[in-house]
């Protein structure tokens, strides 16, 4: 039984050792790799910048094209806008209640 317990000891000091040198390692290959992560995002930050303009253009195309289809879908509505702005137009047309003066 007491063999066991100092097995399972060595392995887990063996386990910690193991992770320990491993954290090193990766620690180690993230100084060394650390530069070119940098100039990655610095190429992908160039490139976004120079896909802007086209984002843009694309943008205003996509929002000219579909608004004038929305438009299109929501000319069946006209007459009852119309209807609608003929009945404002005629109830505030009328003139303010004058006040009689004394």
């Amino acid at each position: 039984m007491f063999e066991m317990m100092v097995l399972g000891f060595v392995g887990l000091v063996a386990l910690v050792v193991v992770g320990l040198f491993a954290s090193l390692l990766a620690f180690v290959c993230w100084i060394v790799f650390l530069p070119f992560q940098i100039l990655g995002w610095l190429f992908k930050g160039l490139g976004a910048l120079l896909a802007l303009p086209f984002v843009l253009l694309f943008g205003i195309a996509g929002a000219v094209i579909f608004g004038f289809g929305a438009l299109l879908f929501l000319a069946p509505v006209l007459p009852l806008l119309l209807v609608v702005a003929l009945i404002w137009w005629l109830f505030n047309r009328r003139s303010k209640p004058t006040v009689a003066r004394l």
